[in-house]
């Protein structure tokens, strides 16, 4: 009854509740009986929102890792072509290699996220705790630095030490290795390049706003950036289109805020994230 519609009854309450009708006709002593039962289904529908949920974080999972991986992978092809050319330079050679042990080293340590993150793939939250921001500049100096030398851009940080926000691990660094590896992506080649990275913070919110004067993104396509897939210069490089869709999933999962402004001058990503009080 009803096939492929949804039917609804009234609750006492008043609410509508979503209902599965099932009719049976029975015969006996010669006539024909329907046996009518009716099944509320809200526990049914729930179950199955949160298992399309599931599958859809999942699928996002998955793109987020092949993303991720693929950065860092390139560095480590751009320093063993690098080291090659080096081999009659014994110090710079010794140099590179350990350049590139360290984007190994951080490539093994996001393997490992990856790994404890399928281990405890429940809806308990994240382990948070005080955000490091010396920590997390010196892992991505070291991790674009090789990249920042070679297209000749500049990476400034402007922290202020007072107060920082208690994050899931690794939140903040997963937010701006993407936007940092898009400013990267997209410098300008007619025009000394800089990447530049400000934290600040009140009573009640930690700021962070990271800057570029590369070739910006174009105005039609600016109501689309954070768009899973969405690439906006094609030509440009071979992206998947996923980061800015991370980051705005990432800022969403730290109950944050995020918006930017773009011309042809750069682009600007302000993000706002609550101060929860260490302790």
């Amino acid at each position: 009854m009803g096939r492929g519609r949804d039917l609804f009854g009234i609750a006492r309450d008043g609410s509508r509740i979503p209902l599965e009708i099932g009719l049976r006709p029975v015969d006996r002593d010669g006539a024909t009986f329907v046996i009518c039962s009716i099944v509320d289904i809200t526990d049914r529908n729930a179950i199955m929102d949160r298992l399309r949920s599931k599958n859809k974080e999942l699928q996002d999972f998955a793109y987020r890792i092949a993303h991720d991986i693929r950065s860092p992978m390139g560095n480590v092809q751009g320093l063993l072509e690098l080291s090659k050319m080096q081999l009659d330079d014994p110090p710079k050679h010794l140099q590179t290699l350990e350049l590139m042990e360290s984007v190994a080293r951080q490539l093994l340590l996001y393997t490992d996220d990856i790994i404890s993150s399928a281990l405890n793939s429940d809806d308990r939250p994240e382990p948070i705790k005080p955000l490091d921001l010396d920590q997390l500049k010196d892992r991505l100096n070291n991790r674009y630095g090789h990249t920042l030398e070679k297209e000749s851009i500049d990476l400034h940080w402007d922290c202020q030490h007072h107060r920082v926000p208690r994050l899931s691990a690794n939140l903040i660094e997963e937010i701006l290795d993407n936007l940092v590896s898009n400013a990267i992506k997209y410098h300008s080649e007619n025009r000394d390049s800089w990447v530049r990275i400000t934290t600040f913070s009140d009573n009640e919110s930690f700021y962070v706003q990271v800057s570029d004067n590369g070739i910006g993104i174009p105005t039609s396509q600016q109501s689309h950036v954070f768009e899973m897939f969405s690439r906006f210069h094609p030509t440009t490089n071979s992206g998947s289109g996923l980061g800015l869709y991370l980051v705005k999933k990432s800022v969403q999962k730290g109950n944050g805020t995020i918006h930017f402004d773009s011309d042809e001058s750069g682009t600007r990503f302000y993000l706002k994230f609550p101060m929860v009080a260490a302790g």
